[in-house]
């Protein structure tokens, strides 16, 4: 996650390679634009689910069957977001964005707005899938 925008990519859990182009979501249009912590919690899921989207074309290509058919049956290794502030990966949250003096020191807990999307689509059985968070 930038200063204003979040990105994310679908990469080859078999080798490590990029399989897809970054995709990028605008938080913010202008420096005076004001967004909410629920508006990050939409952001952050819609990137998820565009990038697991993006990893079942991939694979269905691989195997030679649609991606409607792959999509349901993927579940990540992992999850990593990139932010810049302080992060505290014990509890999953992040605080201090400057470019977003509306949060003030809010904890955000991105963990939990990826959990719940993450979890939602992981396989009945399937292990947790780890989230990590980087500055």
């Amino acid at each position: 996650m930038g200063g204003t925008n979040v990105r994310a990519a679908a990469i080859d859990p078999a080798n490590g390679a990029l399989l897809t182009a970054p995709s990028k979501l605008r938080l913010k249009k202008k420096s005076s634009d004001v967004v909410s912590p629920s508006q990050l919690k939409h952001v952050l899921q819609a990137v998820y689910k565009e990038a697991l989207t993006m990893l079942a074309v991939a694979e269905a290509e691989r195997c030679g069957c649609s991606a409607a058919f792959m999509a349901p049956r993927l579940v990540p290794m992992a999850v990593g977001i990139g932010t810049p502030g302080q992060v505290d990966n014990d509890n999953g949250t992040i605080t201090g964005l400057a470019n977003y003096p509306e949060w003030g020191q809010q904890r955000l807990p991105v963990r939990e707005y990826l959990a719940e999307v993450v979890d939602a689509g992981a396989v009945n059985g399937h292990e947790p899938v780890p989230i990590f968070i980087f500055d």
